[in-house]
């Protein structure tokens, strides 16, 4: 007899299992009928059968012919239904082959036999795709059979799954904490750990720092402790401690400059972490119209009196102090309207008029220095129309003042040659061994107040300019006594580099105010060579004594001229408070000499600048890069 042939898996189970072989679910319990998949038909023990018994044709026998069939057989070619099963020929009606005994059992009865089993080893029970139980045949059979095994139940947030009683149970839940306070932890079922970036405050375990914050899922320090203590004289850190968000404020002390909040001390520095004075401030303005005395918040303070005063003046009476000022009593008119008198009052006499030697105006444009003489106004020089271009003729009208006609096209100058009123060469001008002239001077300005006596002019003569300046100072005063003036004359070498070379050096008079001289030497500041001095920078303490003066030098081209380039010397040991003031050479001139005002110190300083004319007589022109 042939065997049946399970062509498909089937999954097994046992007697009053809701699945079937194939895992579908069955229709009814373990018993004479037996269910193939969705698409076979119904097989049932047929009713000819009990009645083949009634006439003598055993069960027993049937049965034992389709065991032996089974046990012996193979079914070869079979028909087959649609859920894949074979199907004995002796159902489906087809004729076979070597069926023993064929001939004893009714044709009616070998086409409803009972199928065969399910089973003969485990192997025919195959399970797919289902975890947690093993096939296994058991009397034909097939069951499922549960094992404890690992396995996994498809959820990334377990982990330790294990077969229980043939189910695959979850095991505990996955630790998804990355331990950082600027992610927000979670689990999904199929990525598994989710860690979301958090924006948030938070603590980096820094103690120096404080409002740290979450930055792309890190926790980032904020802006530092503030360890400062206020006090100017320590150097204040911030130290950590651990990770516990503590901290130690470190404060060293330094050596740093401080003030201890009194303006009437000086020098103030820090030592032993305090701010520490080296002086007192001395208020003294030599005023006999105010009571000097100093506040520790406001400094210094001169408070207005109302003593009586002499304003040194022997024509007026009753002098008394107000506002600060000497103000003198009622005066005598001695005024002749003559600027070549000095209007003058003696007790004994009343006004005389004494004549003066002013500068003066005789009413004509074309004379500068107009003097005084013999209680008139006389004529001085001729004024000097000289525009510093070489290539105009000046002249001056009487009326009209200066006034200038263009040169002659081709005229040589100091520069090269005149064109259109204007000197021109490609590339500069100079000559091999030029001399210089200075003129057409002109007061700069002054630095300083009013006070004290004009003293004559210092400084350098027609052929020299001022290359440097120096000051004495009073002994216990920082304020100039005497003024040094530094003459220098200009040459330019035969490359063309400009030299400028000391001559002369001049003094001016004392401070004429008892208590100020003698007076200290200071070393003299002068430019380097082939510059010169083009301007005065310092300080007018209350409009009267200059201070902190610093030179101002500039660079000379091969015409004795400046290009514009300047660098300043400070004058040292000068110390002194005021506003800042300037007084700077006029465009293409130069210092040559200066004024001073002397009182008690000297009160003001004033610069006179002027052209430079280099000569190159007996020389041919020629052109040098400036």
């Amino acid at each position: 007899m042939k065997k049946y042939l399970l062509l498909l898996p089937m999954l097994l189970t046992a007697c009053g299992d809701d699945l079937g072989w194939d895992g579908k679910e069955k229709k009814e319990d373990c018993g004479d009928s037996v269910i193939a998949d969705a698409g076979s038909t119904e097989v049932s023990q047929p009713q000819d059968v009990t009645e083949a018994k009634d006439e003598q044709v055993g069960t027993e026998e049937i049965v034992g012919d389709v065991v032996d069939a089974t046990e012996t057989d193979v079914l070869a070619d079979s028909g087959s239904d649609d859920a894949g099963v074979s199907i004995p020929d002796s159902v489906t009606g087809e004729d076979t082959e070597d069926t023993q005994d064929a001939e004893d059992v009714p044709e009616e009865v070998t086409q409803d036999v009972a199928p065969p089993p399910e089973c003969v080893t485990a192997t025919d029970c195959a399970v797919i795709g289902v975890p947690c139980v093993a096939p296994d045949c058991q009397g034909g059979k097939c069951v499922k059979v549960p094992f404890d095994t690992p396995c996994s139940d498809n959820n990334e947030c377990t982990v330790g799954d294990m077969c229980q009683l043939g189910v695959c149970v979850a095991g505990i839940q996955v630790n998804c904490d990355d331990l950082e306070a600027c992610t927000l932890d979670s689990c999904e079922a199929d990525k598994g750990c989710v860690h979301l970036p958090l924006d948030a405050t938070c603590v980096d375990g820094d103690g120096c720092t404080a409002e740290d914050v979450c930055k792309d899922g890190k926790c980032v320090g904020g802006k530092p402790f503030n360890c400062d203590d206020g006090n100017v004289c320590t150097d204040d850190s911030c130290e950590p401690i651990g990770k516990d968000e503590m901290h130690n404020c470190k404060h060293l002390p330094n050596q740093a400059t401080c003030t201890d909040d009194n303006v009437c001390t000086l020098d103030d520095e820090c030592a032993g972490m305090s701010c520490k004075s080296k002086s007192a401030a001395i208020c003294d303005d030599t005023n006999i119209c105010t009571n000097d005395s100093c506040d520790p918040v406001k400094g210094c303070v001169f408070l207005a009196n109302d003593v009586t005063c002499t304003d040194n003046d022997t024509c007026t009476v009753d002098d008394k102090c107000a506002e600060t000022v000497c103000k003198s009593g009622p005066l005598l008119s001695c005024a002749d309207n003559n600027d070549c008198t000095t209007d003058l009052c003696k007790p004994e006499t009343g006004c005389y008029f004494d004549n003066n030697q002013n500068v003066c105006s005789d009413g004509n444009v074309c004379s500068v220095d107009d003097k005084c003489e013999g209680g008139s106004c006389i004529a001085g020089a001729a004024k000097v129309c000289d525009d510093a271009n070489l290539c105009t003729v000046d002249s001056c009208d009487a009326v009209n003042g200066c006034k200038a006609v263009n040169a002659a096209d081709g005229t040589k100058c100091a520069e090269g040659i005149c064109q259109n009123g204007a000197c021109a060469c490609v590339s500069g001008f100079g000559c091999a061994t030029p001399s210089f002239t200075y003129s057409n001077d002109t007061n700069a300005g002054m630095l300083g107040g009013m006070g004290g006596n004009v003293a004559p002019k210092m400084g350098c003569g027609a052929t020299d300019v001022l290359i440097g300046l120096g000051f004495d100072f009073s002994n216990g005063q920082k304020t100039a006594t005497r003024t040094t003036a530094v003459c220098g004359k200009v040459t330019i070498e035969q490359n063309g580099t400009v030299v400028t070379t000391q001559t002369t050096t001049q003094k001016s008079g004392g401070s004429g105010c008892f208590g100020w001289d003698p007076s200290t030497p200071t070393p003299l500041v002068v430019c380097k060579s082939g510059w010169a001095v083009v301007g005065i920078k310092g300080k007018n303490a209350g409009n009267t004594l200059f201070n902190s003066v610093k030179v101002v030098c500039g660079k000379l081209d091969v015409a004795g001229k400046p290009t514009g380039e300047t660098e300043e010397l400070a004058i040292s040991g000068m110390v002194g408070t005021g506003a800042d003031k300037e007084v700077l050479c006029p465009s293409k001139t130069i210092a040559r000499y200066f004024e001073t005002r002397a009182g008690c110190g000297q009160d003001a300083l004033t610069m006179y600048c002027a052209t430079a004319n280099p000569d190159c007589t007996g020389q041919d022109l020629i052109c040098k890069d400036l």
